[in-house]
């Protein structure tokens, strides 16, 4: 009789619904609380090899395309073109970085502890080493014009000025 199901078509059917049954769980936790685009994408994912409908994803890709269009803005943001920090690495540092890669080499993709690094007119310009944190600087982004800064036997950034409180020039 064609309306009979194996056993095993039945154990399939049980655990083809416990999958949806935890998915719509986890749904339902992203679209109400916090959670990561790496989670929204996985149950993204989840649910179109299970088919579900459009109607019942809606909630999860419009939160979805917020998240990226949240990253897409804070990555414009907070790390510089050309940089090789990720977004996430930015986010969590001091916005102090080294200046060398890890060959020992000077990196021009590497961020100014000062600077947001989008113009290209700062970001060509020479470089400024504080004595005092080593943390280095572009010459523009710190107001000091080339011939200051060979002038100088040493320079004080506006970070360790203020921390000796003293006046940054």
């Amino acid at each position: 009789d064609a309306s009979e199901v194996s056993f095993e078509e039945m154990d399939l059917l049980r655990a083809r619904i416990a999958d949806a049954d935890e998915w719509s769980r986890s749904a339902s936790v992203a679209i109400c609380g916090p959670t990561t685009t790496e989670e929204l994408m996985k149950l993204l994912a989840r649910a179109e090899a299970a088919a579900v409908p459009l109607s019942t994803l809606r909630p999860l890709v419009d939160k979805a395309a917020l998240a990226h269009a949240w990253s897409r803005r804070a990555q414009a943001a907070f790390v510089k073109e050309g940089c090789q920090l990720s977004l996430d690495e930015a986010l969590r540092s001091d916005g102090h970085f080294e200046l060398v890669d890890e060959a020992g080499d000077w990196s021009a993709s590497f961020s100014c502890a000062y600077c947001t690094g989008e113009l290209s007119a700062t970001t060509s310009h020479f470089m400024l080493g504080c004595d005092s944190c080593e943390r280095w600087y572009h010459g523009p982004c710190v107001n000091v014009s080339k011939a200051a800064a060979d002038a100088l036997d040493d320079f004080l950034c506006p970070d360790c000025s203020g921390k000796r409180q003293l006046p940054y020039a």
